[in-house]
């Protein structure tokens, strides 16, 4: 299905009953990402798996930030009518996450952030190298927004009053 938010035609899944439940993908993915928890997750929640601007089934606008992509989730919670939404994020989904948290609290319910970076400054060195050399294989025109953003202070992070779970790899990009 495809929802015409914020200037953008966004593709997504919707599955399940409940609560809704917004499922935001990583750079260079698409809603596949979460195929198999899906299946489980539609036993509680009404699952919304949308691909990301630029990304997935999702238009090619050529303009691409977070920022923009948190404004795109903003209008597609409104325009859906969904009220307050559960989020779970992974990557540039849960940065995503984060900006909604400071920005517009009032559509989210509570949330879970997996791998967020809050400055480009945050990846480690062998992930610097790994994707410079994948984006030297290619074009990876989405991964140079990974080398400019995001720009989150710490301290920033005290105005989240969103109940939220971070979860963090020893094995992050991060």
């Amino acid at each position: 299905m495809f929802a015409k938010v914020n200037g953008v035609n966004l593709f997504y899944e919707k599955s399940g009953s409940g609560p809704p439940l917004l499922l935001l993908h990583g750079n260079s993915e698409d809603h596949r990402v979460f195929d198999k928890i899906v299946v489980k997750l539609a036993n509680h929640f009404t699952v919304y798996a949308l691909d990301s601007r630029e990304q997935g089934a999702s238009e090619k606008t050529g303009q691409f930030s977070y920022a923009l992509m948190a404004e795109d989730v903003y209008a597609f919670v409104v325009d859906l009518g969904l009220g307050q939404v559960n989020l779970a994020g992974f990557s540039d989904g849960a940065i995503v996450g984060l900006l909604l948290g400071l920005s517009r609290p009032q559509i989210l319910k509570k949330m879970i952030l997996m791998g967020p970076n809050l400055k480009p400054g945050d990846l480690t060195d062998e992930a610097v190298a790994f994707l410079r050399e994948l984006e030297a294989q290619g074009d990876y025109p989405l991964f140079r927004v990974i080398f400019k953003e995001p720009d989150i202070e710490l301290s920033s992070l005290k105005n989240v009053k969103v109940p939220c779970l971070v979860v963090a790899g020893e094995n992050d990009l991060f």
